[in-house]
């Protein structure tokens, strides 16, 4: 039986049905960062869907793009990849999360240039030196 595992840990195996997959067992800090990528896009969708204005384009970028950064640091420890410097005692950024993820985990450069522009976005909202607006739709194709 051959088996095949997609950079989110799951196994589709040659000789089943294409609907059945079993899950790989994560790594515990594949396992803690997975976690932390689901609670803060609960955090995005919830402040995306909420009903109070204030502050929800800050929030929805700022969760999205942790969720995506922790996502990425899972599959990079599940895939054995060191994200933390020790040379700085911390973890990687999300650029270099990115790079990787295009090396080890077969990111395609439409995937990162879609990560990378929503951190671009977190980060001009976030330091008041852009203005997302309503209508922006950065994951339209229209919008590449």
């Amino acid at each position: 039986m051959l088996a095949q595992t997609n950079a989110l840990g799951y196994k589709a195996h040659t000789d089943m049905p294409t609907n059945v997959s079993t899950r790989m067992k994560l790594k515990r800090d594949a396992r803690t960062l997975k976690a932390k990528a689901l609670c803060s896009l609960r955090r995005a969708v919830t402040a995306f869907n909420g009903c109070d204005e204030d502050g929800r384009t800050t929030t929805v970028l700022l969760h999205l793009q942790h969720a995506s950064e922790m996502l990425l640091k899972a599959i990079l420890v599940q895939k054995g990849v060191r994200v933390m410097d020790p040379a700085k005692r911390t973890s990687i950024g999300h650029e270099k999360c990115v790079a990787l993820a295009m090396h080890h985990a077969k990111l395609t450069a439409d995937e990162a240039g879609l990560l990378r522009t929503v951190d671009a976005l977190r980060d001009a909202e976030q330091h008041w030196m852009g203005v997302v607006p309503r209508t922006s739709s950065i994951c339209t194709p229209e919008a590449s």
